[in-house]
């Protein structure tokens, strides 16, 4: 029983923080929403209001839930502007939902494009309820009557009606319903003022040399050494046959003379004797006999060089003007009190 008490409560906590990250999903939505609004308007105004509902719907979120509260920050190049969204998400168990309600927020920043404040549109209140109470888990009890539609533009807000503030620069004075009636009154207004604004005027023109690079060719002498061939005849041994040569040899012959005595002599002569030699056969054939030769030859070779131009530069004069800008001052004024009295 432990174990499933663990596991059940370990899968109801999963699905509430996913719940949870959805709904803060949609509440960054919100709140990107009306800062971008609020810094393109100068306010909280009816399109604002229209749209933050639509985004409620569309996420099936109750607005009596939801708070919305918006500052603004004077900046050198604009007004900065963060808008916080904060809704009383309740707790639900097994499809029923608790006492308990957990407070999920989100917050967006934008930066108007504007010096001094714009009022695009007339400003407004949302048209529904704010959550109120700490950051935290709190019981049901503790959520805001039901809607109400906001009172006029310009109108502050109540305690235990809207937590949105339409829209309070950080110089100005925001608007309090204890102020005074009559008597020193602090307040604030719009001043023209001017600055010094350099700038520069053509007052002529004048010939510049500059120089700009050239590429040229140059012809170089140069030698090198090359290989090149010449045909050459030369005998291959391709076989061999047979000749028949003569040569002188010495012999002797027998010579008898006389009928009844007969006397011999012997006498040498001279003869030719053929006799057999192997003769070779020769083939004449050509090759390419490689040689080295040095030879002189040209070549061109890139070289840059400046080549002076002209051209016609502008002359410009500085000069100062006057700017006029709008500037937002505070001032005292004493209003009379009804029947002369003083405050």
């Amino acid at each position: 029983m432990g174990g499933l008490l663990v596991a059940g409560s370990a899968l109801l906590g999963g699905a509430q923080v996913a719940r949870t990250s959805a709904v803060q999903a949609h509440l960054k939505r919100v709140a990107e929403a009306v800062a971008e609004n609020v810094s393109e308007n100068g306010c909280y105004d009816a399109r604002t209001d229209a749209q933050v509902r639509s985004y409620l719907d569309q996420a099936g979120l109750d607005p009596s839930r939801l708070a919305l509260s918006a500052t603004t920050n004077r900046q050198p190049y604009g007004e900065g502007v963060q808008a916080r969204v904060e809704y009383l998400l309740p707790i639900t168990l097994l499809g029923l939902e608790t006492p308990l309600r957990v407070r999920v927020a989100a917050t967006a920043t934008a930066v108007s494009n504007h010096v001094a404040p714009v009022r695009n549109n007339a400003c407004t209140q949302p048209t529904f309820a704010g959550a109120t109470g700490s950051a935290g888990i709190e019981s049901g009890d503790a959520r805001t009557p039901a809607p109400q539609h906001g009172p006029a533009p310009g109108a502050g807000a109540q305690p235990n009606q809207h937590a949105f503030q339409p829209w309070r620069d950080s110089e100005g004075t925001p608007a309090r319903s204890d102020a005074p009636k009559c008597g020193p009154v602090t307040k604030t207004r719009r001043v023209t003022k001017y600055r010094d604004e350099a700038y520069q005027v053509q007052v002529g023109s004048r010939e510049e040399t500059r120089y700009r690079e050239e590429t040229y060719q140059v012809p170089v002498q140069r030698t090198r050494t090359v290989t090149r061939y010449r045909k050459e005849t030369y005998q291959v041994q391709v076989g061999t046959r047979q000749e028949t040569k003569y040569r002188e040899v010495t012999k002797r012959k027998k010579v008898c003379s006389g009928t009844l005595y007969k006397r011999c002599t012997y006498r040498t002569y001279r003869d030719l004797e053929p006799y057999t030699v192997s003769v070779p056969i020769y083939e004449t054939r050509t090759r390419q006999v490689p040689y080295e030769v040095t030879e002189t030859y040209t070549e061109h070779e890139t070289r840059t060089r400046q080549v002076p131009y002209t051209v016609t530069v502008p002359v410009y004069e500085t000069r100062t003007r006057r700017i006029p800008y709008a500037e937002t001052e505070t001032y005292v004024e004493n209003v009379p009190c009804p029947g002369g009295g003083t405050a």
